[in-house]
Formats: structure tokens, sequence, C-alpha cells
């Protein structure tokens, strides 16, 4: 029991620790990749870079914007990292005839499942007060449970699905290449002489593998966003490859 708790509990706890530093770069990152959607190439953005997006941010609403939704990143990182790295060490030894990419892939695929529909009220919550006039009002004021039930009377139990195959793609992506670099890179170092379980070879084998697992991720990242921002009714994308469709279309490959 101990065992179990500790291989779900810790990850758990420690990516919901770490979000309360790292959500203004997660409500930029939101904004940002929702200025100029499906706008023409080349059109002007609300925001000319990231830090324009902090600094118009913390003009608009201070320390508390920079900070909104952060209830919804807190539930997100508890479910999604219980799933994807709880679950690592099984489908590694499930899967223990293949590399460990694919252990990775199926780690990551449950974890954007599970966290499918807290990922959908963070991003609403998000573009809230941003430039680019992605507004959901009716959550403004509302606290997790009572923008679940929102969510659900206003559009029904889909809404907790909207999305749900690129973030399920995008939960493979990411643990399915960060995992694995990660302990590609421990092994090197250890091969290299150093203590691969000193403090600081975690820290730089973890920094190294996220920034390989953002490079894989973004585009469906992007997806995601423009996915989950729409409300019922709104026909602006029937599906996620017809969002990726037009996004292309109409912004170009650097949206």
């Amino acid at each position: 029991m101990y065992a179990t708790l500790k291989q779900f509990g810790l990850p758990a706890v420690a990516g919901s620790t770490a979000v309360l530093a790292s959500h203004p770069l997660e409500l930029v990152k939101s904004r940002l990749q929702l200025d100029n959607e499906l706008r023409a190439r080349g059109a002007t953005s609300q925001y000319s870079g990231w830090l324009d997006c902090v600094q118009t941010s913390w003009a608009r609403g201070g320390a508390r914007d920079l900070w909104r939704g952060v209830q919804f990143g807190v539930a997100r990182e508890f479910v999604f990292n219980a799933a994807r790295i709880g679950s690592f060490d099984f489908f590694k030894v499930l899967l223990a005839d293949f590399p460990p990419i694919v252990a990775g892939f199926c780690s990551g695929a449950l974890g954007g499942c599970v966290a499918n529909p807290v990922e959908v009220l963070k991003v609403r919550f998000q573009a809230l007060g941003g430039a680019t006039g992605h507004q959901h009002a009716a959550f403004s004021d509302a606290g997790f449970w009572a923008s679940l039930r929102r969510l659900v009377a206003d559009e029904g139990w889909r809404a907790c699905a909207k999305g749900l195959g690129v973030s399920t793609l995008r939960g493979a992506l990411g643990p399915g290449t960060q995992l694995p670099a990660y302990y590609e890179l421990k092994r090197r170092c250890g091969a290299a002489g150093l203590d691969a379980d000193s403090p600081a070879v975690h820290g730089a084998c973890s920094a190294a593998s996220a920034g390989v697992s953002i490079a894989f991720c973004n585009p469906a990242d992007v997806v995601r966003t423009r996915v989950y921002n729409g409300p019922a009714g709104n026909a602006r994308y029937a599906d996620a490859f017809d969002a990726f469709r037009k996004i292309l279309a109409a912004e170009g490959p650097t949206a």
C-alpha cells in the first residue's frame, strides 16, 4: 500500500506544487496560442511576444490575473502526473519487449485522458482577461466544482471530452519523449562517471528532457488549446484535425 501511494502520490504532489510557480507561464502560453486565431498570416498580433504578454496581463490585473485558474492547474497536475509518472513503471514491465518510449507513450496517453475535463476548464480560465477577446464570462467568478457543473449544464457531458483525441496525443508525445530522454540522459551521465542520483544530475536531465518533450508536443498543444476554448455551438472547428488544417491554411506552419 505504501509503495503504491509513493508511486502515484509523490508525482501528483510534486507536480501540483511545481505548478504554483509555473502557472503564470502556462497562462501566457495559452494566451499566445490563442492570439491571431485564424487570421491571415502576417496579421498584427495582440502580443509581440511572451514578455509583452506578461507585461500586458500584469497591467490588466496584476498578480491575480497571472495566476488566474491556478486551482485548475493544481488539479490538472495532480491527476496528470499521478497517471503518467505513476503508471510508467507498470507499462515498462508490461511492455518490456519494446523500447522504453512505448511505455512513455502509453503512460502519457493515460494521463492525457484522465486530465482532459480539467484541461478544458483550465484553458478557458486562462483565456479570461486576455487581450485576444477569448472570453467565457460564465466561468469568471466560479470555483472548481461550480465551473464543472456549469460546463456540463451548458454544453453537456460531451464537453468534458472536448479535444480528448488531441489531448491523448499530446499526453503521449510529452511523456513519450520526455521520460525516455530523461532515463537515457541519466544513463549517459552515469556512464561518463557522474553520480546519476545526485540532485544536480536529476535537475539537469529533467530540464534537458523537458526541452525534448516541448519540441515534439507543441503543435498538438496549440491545436488542443484552440479546440478546448471553443464554446458550445461554435462551428469554428469540427474536430482537432480540422483545427490543424485551418490553422495551417490561415496562419502558416509557424502558428
